[in-house]
């Protein structure tokens, strides 16, 4: 195993790499995490109506389970996924009967797309292979599919003559 590095320059030139970060990297770095947890308490506040203090006193960095979040004022009810689609309907005025599209991030791709990556075929190629072997099965498509790659073959030059076929229907 080996690594390489590509850098452009500055201090954080290597931050990533193999190295312990210099002291100036890990100011930053500490720098950077503290002002997105400020922005994160800051949001949680706004939305619980509470101070930025009485909130980081409740979460100080801490993973809370549903109950808990609940005992603590963090959220307001407990429910399932589908339970919150439903509530950010009601908090959006969707009525009820409307059903959400909902959009994964990131994009899930769809089987013929994951073939695709799987085995570096586009996926139209993979959705042809799936008809195709759908319908090859079939006798009369078989038979067909002959006729078509012995008629390709007479029009290319490879084959000079070609005997008696019966065609069943």
């Amino acid at each position: 195993m080996t690594f390489d590095t590509v850098t452009v320059g500055g201090d954080f030139a290597s931050a990533w790499g193999t190295q312990a970060f210099t002291e100036t990297q890990e100011a930053e770095v500490r720098d950077m995490l503290k002002r997105g947890y400020d922005r994160f308490l800051a949001h949680v506040g706004e939305g619980r109506s509470m101070t930025y203090d009485q909130v980081h006193e409740v979460a100080r960095g801490r993973v809370w389970t549903g109950e808990d979040a609940l005992e603590q004022g963090l959220v307001d009810e407990i429910g399932t996924f589908m339970d919150a689609i439903e509530k950010a309907k009601e908090l959006a005025s969707i009525e009820a009967d409307v059903k959400p599209r909902l959009a994964f991030y990131p994009y899930r791709k769809s089987g013929f797309e994951a073939l695709e990556d799987l085995f570096g075929v586009s996926a139209e190629t993979a959705r042809a292979a799936a008809v195709i072997s759908s319908i090859a099965g079939d006798e009369r498509t078989r038979v067909l599919l002959e006729e078509l790659a012995t008629a390709e073959a007479m029009n290319s030059g490879q084959v000079m003559a070609i005997g008696p076929r019966i065609r069943e229907r």
